[in-house]
């Protein structure tokens, strides 16, 4: 058995000038983070670009709702109202000056998750932007 050690390739990656390889930027992603504390709770965090921002006229501070279709496991988001001062729905927050704006939410039974929620763990998904 042959053990490579870690902080060698670490130091011969170090020595390399090549590109880090980035993630694809997509519309959106979904992220689910489940914690393991007395509450047992889990987080679902929406991330919506700039780009599809303003594709879907959705601004910073607008109320929204979440939905999911099972049939074609699809995600929607779509406005309730551009009342800042409404308690309804779920408000997207983010800076105007940020590319990125978010949703999130705690999971209740009954709602879609995109992994286990008994699971304490991260997992994050990426829009398909093709269609």
């Amino acid at each position: 058995m042959a053990f490579k050690s870690f902080i060698e390739i670490a130091k011969e990656r170090k020595r390399t000038k090549r590109k880090p390889i980035l993630k694809p930027k997509s519309l959106l992603s979904i992220t689910q983070k489940s914690y393991e504390d007395k509450n047992r709770r889990t987080l679902l965090t929406i991330r919506i670009s700039a780009e599809a921002m303003k594709q879907s006229r959705i601004q910073i501070g607008d109320r929204v709702d979440i939905a999911h279709d099972v049939k074609t496991n699809q995600w929607q988001i779509s406005v309730l109202t551009t009342d800042p001062n409404s308690n309804t729905g779920y408000k997207i927050s983010g800076k105007k000056t940020s590319k990125t704006s978010s949703v999130r939410f705690s999971i209740y039974k009954g709602m879609k998750t995109i992994a286990d929620p008994t699971l304490p763990s991260s997992v994050r998904i990426l829009s398909n932007d093709q269609n």
